[in-house]
C-alpha cells in the first residue's frame, strides 16, 4: 500500500542523489520512493546472477547508515542481570533417553549413558535444592 504525500511543498532540491531530507520535509515519502525506484533500476541494471547480493548488499548499507530516533539504553546503565548457568538435569535428560534406546542395541553404550543421564539428572537436583535454599537465606537476610 503506497502512501501519498502528506504535503504539496516540495523540498526544492530536485531530484539529483546525494540531497539531504530533512525529518520535517512533507514530500519524504515521495522521495523515498524515488529513490527506491533508482536503487531497483540500478540492481535490475546489474548481471543477472548479482542481483540478489547486489539486493542483500543495498539493505545492509541502509539498515547501517540510517539512524534509529529511539537512542538503544546504554550498556552501563541497563541493568545487566546474568541468567543462571543451564542446569545439568537438563543435559541428563537426553542422556536418559539416548541410553534406554541403546541399550537394546548396544548394551554397554547404553548402560554406560543410563548411568551418566543418572548422576548427571541428580547432580541437577541437588544443584537446583542448593540454588533454591540459597535463595530463601539471601529473602530472609535482606528482611532482617
Amino acid at each position: 500500500m503506497r502512501r501519498g504525500p502528506r504535503d504539496s511543498r516540495s523540498s526544492g532540491d530536485g531530484s539529483g542523489r546525494g540531497a539531504t531530507i530533512e525529518p520535517k520535509d512533507a514530500d519524504v515519502d515521495a522521495r523515498v520512493e524515488q529513490l527506491a525506484r533508482e536503487l531497483a533500476e540500478a540492481i535490475n541494471d546489474a548481471e543477472a546472477g548479482g542481483r540478489v547480493v547486489m539486493r542483500d548488499y543495498a539493505i545492509d548499507l541502509l539498515r547501517d547508515s540510517v539512524g534509529s530516533e529511539v537512542a538503544d539504553p546504554s550498556p552501563s546503565t541497563a541493568p545487566t542481570k546474568q541468567k543462571p548457568p543451564l542446569n545439568p538435569f537438563a543435559l541428563g535428560i537426553p542422556f536418559l533417553l539416548i541410553g534406554v534406546v541403546l541399550t537394546f542395541i548396544f548394551t554397554p553404550v547404553g548402560a554406560a549413558l543410563l548411568l551418566l543421564g543418572t548422576v548427571t539428572c541428580l547432580v541437577g537436583v541437588v544443584m537446583a535444592i542448593f540454588r533454591s535454599t540459597r535463595e530463601r537465606w539471601r529473602s530472609r537476610d535482606d528482611v532482617r
